[in-house]
């Protein structure tokens, strides 16, 4: 999809064509008959890594069922970033990894989103994936 804003490396886990496109992000699945995905998302945003991920977490775990596991400063494509664990023990129990990271004027979150059962498995296979993000 050369028509957007950044580059995946999607090796045999993801499914290159979108399975959700808006004009702020896009959803892929995985390849064949496996659940989860791999999301990104941008906004427009001259301001910091640190407020953007303040701002993200602070909505993200004021819902009950939501309970952060690890934040860890790393990088993504050579630029700073702040990467979470984030586990959702509502009805649908899920594991969420995220990175955030501020790039050409926007703010990013590449998310590997897995039901909780299947984390192990495709966890760092998604992982993976999100880690090869380039904003272009």
């Amino acid at each position: 999809m050369s028509d957007l804003p950044f580059t995946l490396d999607y090796g045999d886990v993801l499914n290159p064509a979108p399975r959700l496109r808006v004009d702020d992000g896009v959803v892929f699945g995985i390849a064949g008959a496996a659940e989860g995905l791999v999301s990104v998302a941008w906004l427009e945003d001259s301001g910091t890594l640190e407020a953007a991920v303040e701002e993200d977490l602070t909505r993200m775990l004021s819902e009950p069922a939501m309970v952060l596991v690890d934040y860890e400063p790393t990088s993504v494509g050579g630029v700073e970033a702040v990467r979470t664990f984030v586990l959702d023990a509502g009805e649908l129990a899920s594991a969420r990894e995220q990175w955030r990271l501020m790039a050409r004027g926007r703010r990013w979150t590449v998310s590997a989103v897995t039901a909780l059962a299947d984390q192990p498995v495709w966890g760092p296979k998604l992982a993976g994936v999100a880690t090869t993000f380039r904003a272009t």
